[in-house]
């Protein structure tokens, strides 16, 4: 925790980082500028603003916030307060990580070495810096996995809600998000066949109607719009354009 916070405090923004730019240069930064000083989406999908919105809705909230108590500060330096939001993503990722270790049982010795290679691996350093939408997505990523095991141990409708809002929030803040559906959907078939020979089956219905009915609005409404707005695929992804 000390070293993520520590990293985020000492860090500028646009260090280290590939995808942030500039404002008025439609990157990650932009993105939050444009909805900080409209309070709208932006009217392009244009560079990075294909993504969907949640962790730039927060992070421009978390900037009107701090301007409010800053209100002479230049704008890159009111910008700096945007990485509050990553950081503490990556904060949370710990304690995640470490839920998911006591739900799968693991030992206590097996728990601190896999609990060392979260909490040191530098990639989580550097996105606790990193106003891109990588931290929060992983963050929802990993509450997904830990309610897809919390669900499968206890099939109870607030776990498949939780779940559902888990994957739908993680959607709405990175598309790639929807890759964990691979690790929640044999979970949900195992559970289905045993309560289909138990005769149960009755129950996980509804869970998995209320499952549908939360997560692929929150998930895929971005998407569609831009599908809608720009024609752009449900799947599309920005194109690199590599060095000759």
């Amino acid at each position: 925790l000390i070293l993520r916070i520590g990293y985020m405090l000492y860090t500028n923004v646009q260090l280290r980082s590939h995808d942030i730019s500039d404002f008025h240069a439609s990157g990650h930064l932009d993105y939050v500028y444009q909805i900080f000083s409209t309070g709208k989406l932006p009217t392009t999908n244009e560079v990075q603003f294909y993504h969907p919105p949640l962790q730039h809705i927060l992070q421009a909230v978390v900037v009107k916030i701090y301007s409010l108590l800053r209100p002479n500060e230049n704008l890159y330096a009111l910008f700096e307060s945007a990485k509050i939001v990553p950081c503490f993503a990556t904060c949370s990722l710990l304690f995640v990580f470490r839920d998911i270790c006591r739900e799968l049982k693991i030992g206590a010795r097996a728990t601190v070495l896999a609990m060392a290679i979260v909490a040191f691996q530098p990639t989580f350093y550097l996105l606790s810096n990193s106003i891109n939408n990588d931290a929060l997505m992983l963050l929802f990523y990993g509450l997904a996995i830990l309610y897809t095991i919390r669900w499968y141990h206890a099939p109870t409708m607030k776990n498949i809600l939780l779940l559902a809002s888990s994957l739908g929030l993680g959607m709405m803040t990175k598309i790639s998000a929807s890759t964990v559906a691979f690790l929640i959907a044999p979970v949900l078939l195992i559970l289905l066949l045993q309560q289909i020979k138990q005769k149960r089956v009755k129950p996980l219905i509804g869970q998995f109607a209320a499952f549908l009915g939360v997560s692929v609005p929150l998930g895929f409404w971005y998407p569609i719009r831009n599908w809608i707005k720009f024609d752009q695929p449900l799947n599309y992804v920005l194109t690199i354009n590599l060095p000759q």
